[in-house]
């Protein structure tokens, strides 16, 4: 590129000398235009090749300008002390530095937007390799398992329950995978605190046995043996008795995010072949949320205001809506704040919040009337009383409480 722009530059700045001072009646002129097409030169070269090039072409410029100066018989220590000389020098170094400044800003910007694109793109292929890993080996078991109990037609539902982007969607539709082909009676998921020592309750079905909303992971043997290890779990004698009957991990970047219960199911259901199908569930699941939650990751910025865990409220609906269709089919209670905001900036509503309330409770913010909503799942309504006092007290009653319409 080098040789190519000098020639360009050398060639261009000939053609100018020649048409503006060499068959120029009056040469003095070249000395003395306004707009000097050197200028012109200088700049295109800036735009096209950049800074570096262009500081070359300004230096070409500057020497075919001179050397015409010196050809009309004048003293160049006068050219290089008067101003209305020597200025047409510092146009085209200006020039070349300027709008080669530029074309190297454009430069720069378009390569980070292509490679940022070439990142996309590759997750987008991940994304589709993983998906059609997941159509073929539901495709797969579709094909092995033709004449068993949960045969073709039950495990491609499962599968088909579970081919969704929406990661509150997949929560919901595994407690009707579990009741129905595993006879569950009571089940249960718990996410994982942020600093891995409580499961927080996120979602429940059934009333055979309390469940607890949280539990501290450190009091439980068989909860850290699955943590640590990552494996499933059937309840045995190292296990409490408070213990769930099957128990499995969901895992995103090697870490637990959540755990799956079955809590009690029909008593010819506990058998190694539950067990098993409820391995192959889970591991259906983990693949399913791992797509999902891959995908949501690249929509949140959209979804929450920046740097905060507060979602915007037109997607908040969208969540709240999932949360009734909860209580429609498992009778999942959930509890509902509504708070006028009066003017308190979001970080530090999203600051205070994280010390008040768990990791699985949605918090989001309708900018346009100034109101806080707080989702609560998995939480008698009639106890969002106790969390709506310890926010208000938290923010020194800087909040007011609103009449609970969702």
């Amino acid at each position: 590129m080098f040789k190519y722009c000098l020639f360009e530059n050398i060639l261009l700045n000939a053609i100018v000398f020649f048409i503006f001072f060499k068959i120029n009646p009056v040469k003095e002129n070249f000395i003395n235009m306004n707009i000097h097409p050197l200028v012109i030169v200088v700049t295109a070269m800036a735009l096209i090749y950049g800074n570096y090039l262009g500081i070359m072409s300004a230096l070409i410029a500057s020497v075919t300008f001179i050397y015409a100066y010196y050809l009309l018989g004048r003293d160049l220590y006068l050219f290089f002390i008067d101003y209305s000389y020597y200025k047409f020098l510092l146009m085209f170094f200006i020039c070349a530095f300027v709008f080669g400044k530029f074309k190297d800003n454009c430069d720069f910007k378009v390569d980070n937007l292509k490679l940022k694109n070439e990142i996309l793109r590759k997750n987008y292929e991940d994304l589709k390799e993983g998906y059609e890993k997941l159509r073929f080996i539901k495709e797969e078991l579709r094909k092995q398992i033709v004449g068993a109990e949960y045969s073709i037609v039950s495990l491609y539902e499962i599968a088909s329950k579970l081919e969704t982007l929406d990661s509150e969607e997949i929560y919901t539709e595994i407690m009707y995978i579990l009741s129905k082909f595993l006879k569950a009676r009571t089940m249960s998921i718990y996410t994982v605190s942020d600093d891995n020592k409580y499961l927080r309750l996120k979602l429940k079905k059934g009333e055979d046995k309390i469940i607890p909303n949280s539990i501290k992971i450190s009091d439980k043997f068989c909860y850290k043996k699955l943590i640590n290890g990552k494996i499933t779990i059937k309840r045995n004698g190292e296990c409490e008795n408070e213990f769930p009957l099957l128990s499995g991990p969901i895992v995103k970047d090697n870490k637990v995010i959540a755990v799956i219960n079955i809590e009690s199911m029909d008593f010819e259901m506990v058998t190694e072949y539950s067990f098993n199908l409820f391995k192959v569930i889970v591991d259906w699941i983990n693949r399913a949320l791992a797509q999902a939650i891959e995908v949501e990751s690249k929509l949140n910025k959209k979804k929450y205001y920046k740097d905060t865990n507060i979602m915007k409220y037109e997607f908040f609906k969208e969540r709240l809506d999932e949360e009734k269709e909860r209580k429609r089919r498992y009778n999942l209670d959930y509890g509902f704040l509504k708070f006028k905001n009066n003017d308190v900036s979001i970080k530090y509503l999203d600051s205070q919040l994280s010390k008040l309330i768990r990791n699985v409770d949605v918090v989001a913010y309708d900018e346009k009337n100034d109101i806080l909503y707080i989702l609560l799942p998995a939480t008698p309504s009639n106890m969002s009383y106790i969390i709506e006092k310890r926010i208000l007290e938290g923010f020194n009653f800087k909040l007011e409480r609103l009449k609970d319409e969702c």
